[in-house]
């Protein structure tokens, strides 16, 4: 049987004020292991979560009290006290080619890298097994042609809308539970490392805003965050998303 999401709170948190959020989560592990050492969807959904609550506390975009419930189709479900509620679903962005790359890559030996660009979205899915291709002992050479211009940047909107576009028909499923207001919680877990975040928020707002299958959606996304690292991008598109 799973332990409580929560941990000593079980699967319902409630919150009383920000004080009392900040006690809380500073009682949660927000680490996520590596992939050879256990790691599961849990355990990105917790960190993903507690990185969201401390920036928009910050913000002061919290109403207390409030209670997070864990749950499915949304992975959260947010009552406050005037009886407003918010289904709040995560998820990642990244290929399954550059995961099963990422775990062979903690097994090698250490200075073996990833030629980040052979993961390129247009390629997905890869042939059975070429993933192992990307990899790259110190004493090889490297046979990719890297990133050029802007080329970074649009691969990773190019992801981010990926991850949008699915969730987005999820969203509209008979089993999404509804509510006041529908988040999405978008956690890069990419092979798009080195961009310029500041180039590429523009673009993805952008692309966000035109986006058809958003656009023709019955349910729509009140606010589509992203975290990359540590940080928190709140509500990429603005307005232009409710």
């Amino acid at each position: 049987m799973p332990s409580p999401f929560f941990k000593e709170y079980g699967n319902e948190i409630e919150f009383q004020g920000e004080f009392d959020l900040n006690r809380k989560i500073s009682n949660l592990d927000s680490s996520v292991p590596a992939r050879t050492q256990g790691r599961t969807s849990a355990h990105r959904e917790r960190s993903s979560l507690l990185i969201y609550l401390k920036e928009l506390s910050k913000k002061n975009l919290l109403k207390y009290p409030l209670k997070i419930i864990k749950r499915e189709s949304p992975d959260f479900f947010v009552v406050c006290s005037d009886g407003t509620t918010t289904s709040l679903e995560e998820t990642e962005a990244g290929t399954e080619d550059y995961q099963r790359a990422m775990t062979k890559l903690e097994k090698c030996p250490q200075g073996t890298i990833l030629e980040t660009d052979l993961f390129k979205l247009e390629k997905a899915p890869l042939p059975k097994g070429d993933y192992k291709k990307a990899l790259r002992r110190p004493e090889e050479k490297l046979i990719g042609n890297g990133w050029e211009g802007d080329s970074m940047e649009r691969e990773w909107c190019e992801l981010i809308l990926d991850a949008i576009n699915k969730k987005t028909k999820s969203l509209n499923q008979p089993n999404f539970k509804s509510a006041n207001r529908y988040e999405l919680l978008i956690y890069d877990n990419s092979h798009v490392s080195g961009l310029n975040i500041a180039e590429a928020l523009p673009l993805l707002k952008k692309a966000v805003v035109i986006n058809h299958n958003l656009k023709s959606s019955e349910k729509k996304w009140h606010s589509i965050s992203v975290i990359k690292g540590n940080q928190l991008f709140y509500n990429v598109a603005k307005e232009q998303t409710s």
